[in-house]
């Protein structure tokens, strides 16, 4: 585990931000740190001290915090170690290390563990541990701060600010110009960042029964880049570069203005009580002098001195509230709430596979079908035919893809292939530029153009599927998300066919955790089959929509292919 280890007297990053009572108060601290107010402070809490006295020839506690808080830490753990004004304890040893080394040092058991664990969030002791490794449960939070979007100056004026604070929403609504929206996410890894995990968690919420906010959030993170976890680095690379927006918290966004006044940055905050960095307070040590040790520092972090402390760093107190310090900048709403619960692991999972599976790149098979019915003219449509208007919308959810990702083509009637079913239209291939220099998009736009329903032709639904879902499993690729998506407006009528029993055990029992394809489905028109369409993909742990009209098919295609970037909100 790497780290800096912190020693510090007073706030040398801000000297000049601390309120009088808090200026006070870090004094006073130091000065118990040295040993000269023996019994200033601490005589009040004789008792408190006599009960957690450390024993000769104690080890200081060891103190991992998140680097921006741990100047603070380290200047008030001088009131919680040193000489017999701390019960004979030494001061505690702090060091700013990134939550994430922490984590890995725990989950791996690798390194040594401290004694004492102050990461930004409860995400990371929320997330899922293997057996044996969980961390406590109920540590008590030091602080708070929401997180946020930080953006440039610039970019949050043409927001409306200062009159009005910009929301995430406001990043997440597409321009005209570009279809990223006003703004291009730069999102570290959400498996090593917390303020990453907190956004798309915003984001999800954010879209969450808009008509077309899920295809609009897998547009948005599809064009996100991945970015360092370093806020320093993230919020001081947006003044180049105005139009990025980077995750953030209050607390880092008012710290980056009072030491880059030249790249202020603005932040946008989540709607309702939003995510926060709640800063958890988590003894892992099972000595029973580092646990005296560590209630004492606990002790000083969550009382009122540690209060004025944190408050004059730009951090609010663990119920939300804010200090004056926040109310100095313009770039920060101390006024908004800070109050919504750490996400628990399934969350976290959820929107760490939905980034990752947008980002990495998707291996997407489009099934389609052109049995006889698909020829019927869609009223209101210009005369259109409803595979007309189906080619037409999935062309454009193409469009949502980026050039990496690769696709193939299927259409299906009975006996459309001689005396198979199916018949592959396009192989699967990347959406830009292949080897053999044709372009994707331009294959799949001829070959829309081509295809024709089939007089009279049945649906050969089950048959089909099984087939769609074992091609993509046999050429199965561990950095995608595979899938296959199925439209049809029938039912199943190939007397020579398996039956949906079949169809349904033969997924469940090829189901494979380790290389799962999943089945979505589109009942397409009136006539389709909702249920067996919804057995089929259920399956696979996949998912059916429901178009009961054809022009509605836009809507549905658009929210299979956001929904992935949604989860769990919808």
């Amino acid at each position: 585990m790497s780290g800096r280890e912190i020693v510090l007297a007073g706030n040398r990053r801000h000297p000049n931000r601390l309120g009088r009572r808090a200026a006070v108060a870090a004094g006073i601290l130091v000065c118990v740190g040295a040993g000269v107010a023996a019994g200033g402070i601490w005589r009040a809490d004789a008792q408190a001290r006599d009960d957690h006295r450390c024993a000769p020839g104690a080890r200081p506690l060891h103190v991992a915090a998140a680097p921006e808080i741990a100047g603070v830490v380290a200047d008030l753990a001088g009131a919680a170690g040193s000489d017999d004004s701390a019960g004979g304890c030494p001061r505690p040893v702090v060091t700013a290390v990134p939550a994430v080394e922490v984590a890995d040092v725990i989950r791996n058991e690798r390194g040594d563990r401290p004694d004492v664990w102050i990461p930004d969030s409860s995400v990371w002791v929320n997330r899922r541990a293997p057996a044996g490794r969980a961390l406590p449960p109920n540590n008590p939070s030091v602080a708070r701060s929401p997180i946020v979007v930080a953006v440039a100056e610039r970019t949050a004026a043409g927001l409306g600010w200062p009159s009005r604070t910009p929301e995430l929403g406001d990043l997440l609504v597409p321009d005209d110009g570009d279809a990223a929206g006003p703004v291009r996410f730069v999102l570290p890894d959400p498996g090593r960042s917390a303020a990453t995990v907190g956004v798309l968690l915003g984001m999800q919420s954010d879209v969450a029964g808009d008509r077309d906010g899920r295809a609009t959030l897998a547009r948005v993170l599809r064009a996100a880049t991945r970015g360092s976890e370093r806020a320093d680095q993230l919020l001081t690379s947006l003044r180049p570069r105005p139009r990025l927006a980077a995750p953030a918290t209050e607390q880092q966004v008012w710290s980056h203005n009072a030491e880059h006044p030249q790249s202020r940055v603005v932040a946008a905050y989540q709607p309702g009580p939003g995510h926060a960095f709640d800063y958890p307070y988590v003894v892992l040590s099972n000595e029973e002098s580092q646990r005296r040790q560590a209630e004492r520092l606990r002790a000083v972090l969550t009382g009122e001195i540690g209060r004025w402390r944190l408050l004059a760093a730009g951090f609010r107190d663990p119920l939300g509230r804010a200090g004056a310090d926040l109310a100095t900048d313009p770039a920060v709403a101390p006024a908004r709430p800070a109050t919504g619960p750490a996400p628990d692991a399934e969350r976290i999972d959820d929107a760490t596979r939905a980034l990752r599976s947008l980002t990495l790149g998707s291996r997407l098979l489009v099934v389609l079908d052109v049995s006889g019915s698909m020829a019927t003219p869609v009223p209101g449509a210009n005369g259109r035919t409803r595979l007309a208007v189906a080619l037409e919308v999935l062309m454009n959810g193409l469009a949502l893809y980026p050039d990496g990702a690769r696709v193939g083509l299927w259409t299906f009637a009975t006996n459309l292939d001689g005396k198979r079913d199916h018949r592959e239209e396009v192989p699967t291939v990347a959406l830009g530029r292949n080897d053999d220099g044709t372009v994707g998009r331009e294959r799949l736009a001829r070959a829309f153009g081509g295809v024709t329903a089939v007089r009279g032709g049945g649906t050969a639904l089950y048959d089909t599927a099984l087939a769609a879902v074992r091609a993509v499993r046999r050429d199965w690729d561990p950095t995608r998300a595979n899938s296959v998506v199925l439209l049809s407006d029938g039912r199943n009528d190939d007397r020579h066919g398996i039956g949906l029993d079949r169809l349904v055990d033969s997924l469940r029992a090829e189901h494979d955790p380790a290389r799962p394809v999943r089945l979505t489905t589109i009942a397409y028109g009136p006539d389709s089959d909702r249920a067996a369409l919804s057995t089929m993909s259920r399956a696979t742990g996949g998912e059916m929509y429901s178009a009961p009209t054809p022009l509605r098919v836009r809507e549905v295609i658009l929210d299979a292919i956001g929904r992935r970037a949604c989860r769990p909100d919808c």
